[in-house]
């Protein structure tokens, strides 16, 4: 599945397709994006931080259902992402 990137938020794109896409597809479109959305799927102990949208959270429920993202705080502007450290 290839999902075309706009200017802005393309991570709305992506939202209704969480409940379908690969694993794997899900990561190389992930790799595509700007600012930490490529270290998401990155084992690690730096914090994250990706804007906090409705589409950005269901990205990230997605990852915690895949075992990448361990929590998140969703009560700030920007979303703090805690990935698996190993």
């Amino acid at each position: 599945m290839i999902l075309p990137v706009v200017e802005g938020h393309p991570v709305k794109l992506l939202e209704p397709h969480l409940v379908s896409i690969r694993t794997d597809e899900l990561f190389t479109i992930l790799r595509t994006l700007d600012g930490d959305y490529p270290d998401l799927i990155e084992v690690g102990r730096a914090r994250l931080q990706i804007p906090n949208t409705s589409a950005d959270r269901a990205l990230l429920q997605r990852l915690k259902q895949d075992g990448i993202v361990s929590t998140y705080d969703e009560h700030k502007s920007q979303l703090k992402v805690n990935r698996k450290h190993k």
